[in-house]
């Protein structure tokens, strides 16, 4: 089976081509089109389903397109069959993504309890048993996020960016906002899987998005870093779909 899934975010639009499991094809794209689609099946032949995941605006036209090129396509929302049991209160409000990246790590470690931790503009945790019940988690501010908030609602502390120096103590200004900051999640992170592990002390931790990289060798746990979670969990889902 050859599938076609879209991650389409705010900004940029994220796709990969899946046969049996294995990613043939991907790319970023700045805005999906009409004729992106055309593009995608025409450079991959044979496409079985697709399936979309928008927390972005996506076309109700390029949907039709798709339709037009490939049998099975879906949208997905909070109705979506998924692979697991979804223990969260209130569907409807969760990110699509949050879940999927669950399903995605338990691709890669069956059967196993798992936390991910998503590392992008926000900050998520979120939790998966053994016996696929995903749990919920958290969500907290991004690092950049962060730095912009003392920026933005205080009258004189600079903007910062993230760096690879994160100093204990600061002796500038610039210096205790970036220590304050990056010692701040490293340790909300660190404190995080460690109450985890009080509960579950066989987990499984996944770190991805885009800010992974900062936390690479941070974290004295044990992690697995992997940026296509995500894409093997749409992946997983539409698979399940198209079988039932």
């Amino acid at each position: 089976m050859k599938n076609l899934v879209f991650d389409i975010g705010n900004t940029l639009a994220k796709y990969a081509v899946f046969q049996d499991g294995i990613i043939l094809d991907e790319k970023v794209l700045e805005q999906l089109t009409e004729k992106e689609c055309q593009d995608i099946i025409d450079r991959n032949s044979g496409i079985d389903a697709v399936l979309f995941s928008a927390v972005g605006e996506l076309s109700d036209d390029v949907v039709a397109k798709m339709k037009e090129l490939v049998d099975y396509v879906i949208v997905a929302n909070h109705e979506t069959a998924l692979p697991c049991k979804n223990s969260y209160k209130t569907k409807e409000t969760l990110g699509f993504d949050r879940i999927a990246a669950c399903i995605g790590a338990t691709c890669i470690e069956p059967n196993k309890n798992i936390l991910v931790i998503d590392a992008g503009t926000a900050i998520t945790y979120d939790l998966i048993t053994a016996e696929g019940e995903y749990l919920g988690g958290l969500i907290s501010p991004g690092i950049s996020m962060r730095y912009r908030a003392l920026s933005e609602f205080t009258v004189k502390l600079p903007l910062c960016e993230i760096t690879n120096e994160t100093p204990l103590v600061g002796t500038t200004t610039r210096e205790s906002i970036v220590g304050g900051v990056q010692n701040g999640v490293i340790n909300e992170l660190s404190a995080y899987i460690s109450s985890i592990n009080d509960i579950y002390a066989d987990i499984n931790v996944f770190l991805t998005g885009g800010d992974a990289f900062f936390f690479d060798k941070k974290l004295k746990n044990s992690i697995f870093v992997n940026q296509k979670l995500l894409f093997y969990g749409l992946n997983r889902i539409l698979e399940y779909n198209a079988e039932k």
